[in-house]
Parts: structure tokens; sequence; C-alpha cells
């Protein structure tokens, strides 16, 4: 299909949109904080030298959503933020969409 044809169709309502990659888009959990001014900050893992961010052992607030650590469960994400901070209890859990 050109890109005219998809123009076209998008116009006439009748473009159809086709999941190429079979990505699905499914309920994630986030660690997340707020600052003094509202702002929320995303805890993420961000040593590029830890493939996977669950065999980490430092991590860092983040404002920006992307690259901060996804849960599958709500009760996984409390799990781990109920562990993780032995003296902080300013955290929530975010729930979000995300492809997969």
């Amino acid at each position: 299909m050109t890109l005219l044809e998809a123009t076209m169709l998008s116009l006439q309502n009748k473009l159809v949109e086709e999941n190429e990659y079979d990505f699905d888009l499914v309920d994630v959990y986030k660690v997340c904080m707020d600052t003094y001014l509202g702002r929320r900050l995303y805890l993420a893992q961000t040593n590029t030298r830890v493939k996977n961010w669950k065999d980490a052992k430092t991590y860092e607030w983040q404002f920006k959503s992307e690259g901060a650590m996804e849960f599958d469960s709500e009760e996984e994400a409390e799990e781990f933020a109920e562990n993780y901070f032995k003296n902080f209890n300013k955290w929530y859990i975010y729930k979000t969409k995300a492809y997969r």
C-alpha cells in the first residue's frame, strides 16, 4: 500500500490498523514517587553493564517513563519496593500500558 492509498483510506475511515509486529497492549506497573512540585518520578535501572534490571543493585529516579522498570503485576511491584526501600515510604505503584 502506498502512502497515497493509505491517506485516502484514512480519510474515508476505512483504514484498518494492522499489528505487523504482533505486539499486545498489556497493563504494566511502575514504582513511582512525586516531587515537591507534583512531578512524577519513575524508578529506573540505568547501568548499561547489567542486562536485566532485576540483576542490578542500584536504581535511580528519572522523569521519563521510558526506561523505567516495568512489573507484570501490582503485587510484584509492591513486593520489590517493600524489599528495596527500607526507610523510604513515599513511593506508590502506577498502572500504565505497554506493548510487549
